[in-house]
């Protein structure tokens, strides 16, 4: 479905991201700009800024500029819009507005390409500069004439990203900085010694944002819901987005939101439900839904201190955030997952993230060969820009097995949670885990200031546990069967001891005993469902999952009698 990226195409600049092999070492990124029509007339300040600059500095002698701002993808659109000026096929009367044609393919032409060279993909090679310099000589030999180096953010390899600048012979040339990094004395490097000029983008503002989004709903066959707040459905984009925030993200949030109208009855008017995949919607707050969490008393007075802080950094100016890394341990099932999700949001909520939150697993992180995992690190802290990174089971950088390439995650960790301040990182563990870790480098300990600890719920917690899943999910108990999940919780916890799952075990045995309660209304045809459990319910699921636990059968959720083997 792409109603609206459809109708933004024909007025907006389209970018389009591809990775692009210059050479087995050099694996750099490509940018594309789609169907662009009458390109004089957008409105984007941007847009206005470029022309504006080419119109003074027409020539074809090519551009060496510093693109100052916080927001990488109008530095993307920006480069675009100037590899298209100096593009062969165009000529200078009609280069805005000469490519609204459509292929045999009917898709949309492609006209100009930018090489991307982003700095955070060599993160971990020995002998950095001498490493870049190479890259970027090996991109020299593409027949690509323009070339945007982005992600200059470790200011401690500043030097030798300014050094590799300088050995781009590329006839256009852009840097991508933000505006706090301008007058660094090693910026200002490519000023007085590799004649860049400087060229401040705009900031966007909500005000832009909005007139987009009434260009898309204007003469549609979609609306919004009275009750949807334009400035708030887009803040919650934006703060989600963040430094990546343009116009193709508006038009894919609202062709989200039409795929879900279409899927739940082929409704025109679209409400804030609709787009629950990709921002945040919820009707209480981050705070009231941690306050409702069963037990985690000290993790919750954590959480507040952390929010605090973070609220106190936007009222004194003055007062610089350290390192705000943490360290959660406990055992399995004790809600180190979904505090941190709760964190994140509750971070955005107060104005200091974008609610970004990322999970990484040991298959997210450790690569295969020596120098492949720092890229994925690299990968992880990018997505989670302007939220939180959590490493899940972080346990498995313990593992003597994995040798170099551990070493090769740690350092790399070390690194970036030292200078890149907008990821948060959240590494979980068991409490055994929890010295060890810490002991592998001292950079560790000198970056994660906040240990939480998450002790194991009582029986009582966790019957309340299963009490509110059920009622979360539509269910009512009857009066019997909270006697009999204490019973099994019980049971449970005393044979298991030390690898008791406590809440993913009660998840387990509400969702086995919800099975049972749909293969009862699938028995009784005809009948209005009762929308209750009972004990019989919860004993029959807690029988299977004994069988499951005793005999390991491979089965598809919990209705199936037999054991299917492969």
């Amino acid at each position: 479905m792409k109603y609206f990226m459809n109708k933004l195409g024909k007025k907006y600049t389209i970018i389009k991201r591809a990775s692009k092999i210059i050479d087995h070492d050099a694996v750099v990124g490509t940018i594309k700009c789609g169907n662009i029509q009458s390109v004089a007339d957008i409105e984007a300040p941007y847009a206005k800024l470029a022309i504006n600059f080419l119109e003074e500095k027409g020539n074809r002698a090519g551009h060496k500029l510093l693109l100052v701002t916080d927001n990488r993808t109008m530095a993307m659109k920006t480069a675009m819009m100037m590899a298209i000026y100096d593009a062969d096929e165009c000529s200078d009367d009609d280069m805005w507005n000469c490519y609204d044609d459509y292929d045999e393919d009917n898709e949309l032409l492609n006209l100009g390409e930018v090489i991307d060279f982003d700095f955070s993909l060599y993160g971990s090679v020995d002998k950095k500069d001498m490493f870049y310099r190479s890259m970027v000589a090996k991109c020299n030999f593409s027949d690509i004439k323009d070339i945007l180096f982005s992600n200059l953010k470790i200011r401690s390899e500043l030097a030798g990203m300014v050094n590799a600048i300088g050995c781009s012979d590329k006839h256009n040339q852009y840097v991508m900085i933000e505006p706090d990094m301008l007058m660094l004395p090693v910026i200002q490097r490519l000023i007085y010694e590799y004649d860049f000029e400087i060229l401040m983008l705009p900031d966007i503002g909500a005000g832009y944002y909005e007139e987009v989004l009434h260009y898309l709903l204007k003469d549609s066959d979609y609306t919004l819901a009275e009750d949807i707040k334009d400035k708030e459905l887009l803040y919650k984009l934006s703060k989600k987005r963040g430094e990546l925030m343009c116009e193709e993200d508006i038009a894919i949030l609202l062709d989200t939101g039409v795929r879900e109208a279409k899927r739940v009855g082929d409704r025109t008017e679209l409400m804030l439900k609709d787009f629950a995949d990709l921002i945040v919607v919820n009707d209480r707050s981050a705070w009231d839904r941690l306050k409702e969490l069963k037990g985690l008393a000290n993790v919750k007075e954590t959480v507040e201190e952390l929010v605090a802080y973070a609220k106190e950094q936007r009222v004194n100016s003055r007062l610089r955030l350290g390192h705000n890394h943490l360290l959660f341990y406990g055992k399995p099932g004790t809600g180190k997952t979904s505090c941190a999700k709760l964190l994140a949001e509750l971070f955005a909520e107060e104005g200091v993230g974008n609610g970004s939150f990322v999970i990484a697993t040991r298959n997210d992180l450790i690569g295969e060969y020596v120098g492949h995992t720092a890229p994925r690190v690299a990968k992880c802290f990018t997505e989670a820009k302007g939220g939180i990174l959590f490493v899940d089971e972080a346990g498995f950088l313990l593992q003597g097995d994995s040798g170099a390439f551990v070493d090769e995650a740690v350092k790399e960790f070390v690194r970036y949670m030292e200078e890149d301040t907008g990821v948060t990182v959240i590494f979980a563990m068991y409490p055994k885990e929890a010295e060890a870790f810490m002991d592998m480098d001292a950079g560790l300990r000198s970056r994660i200031k906040t240990f939480v600890e998450f002790e194991e719920y009582s029986v009582k917690e966790l019957v309340d546990i299963a009490v509110y899943m059920f009622r979360e999910n539509g269910y009512k108990l009857k009066a019997d069967c909270t006697s009999e999940m204490e019973r099994y919780i019980r049971e449970e916890k005393s044979r298991e001891k030390e690898n008791f799952g406590n809440a993913r075990t009660v998840r387990n045995l509400v969702e086995a005993s919800i099975t049972q309660v749909s293969l009862r209304h699938l028995r009784k045809k005809g009948s209005n469902p009762q929308m209750y459990v009972t004990a019989k319910d919860v004993k029959k699921a807690e029988l299977k999952l004994q069988g499951i636990r005793q005999e390991a059968p491979i089965t598809f959720g919990f209705c199936y009698e037999e054991k299917v083997s492969i």
